[in-house]
């Protein structure tokens, strides 16, 4: 029996150094693939991963980001193969 993948994504973080929403990581389980993609507001690529336990730190190059809007597109699919796609926007809090 399969079931269907579950993922949740917020839509805010804020990696100010207190310990608390350090990385934007989505959570999720039931996935067999799994890609999440963060881009700028101008569309420039500035996180990927295609492990589901590593978020974004919030940086770009060894830098911090600034705080903003940015665009994130998720694709993952379940143990039949079956492809699912979420797109949104994150806010980075500084």
């Amino acid at each position: 029996m399969f079931f269907e993948p579950v993922i949740y994504i917020p839509n805010a973080f804020s990696p100010d150094g207190n310990g608390l929403n350090e990385k934007f990581l989505p959570s999720s389980g039931g996935l067999k693939t799994y890609k999440f993609t963060i881009y700028s507001r101008w569309g420039e690529k500035i996180f990927s991963t295609t492990n589901s336990e590593l978020g974004w730190d919030g940086n770009y190059m060894g830098k911090p980001c600034p705080a903003g809007v940015y665009v994130f597109y998720c694709e993952y699919t379940d143990f039949r193969d079956k492809v699912y796609n979420t797109k949104g926007t994150l806010h980075l809090l500084r």
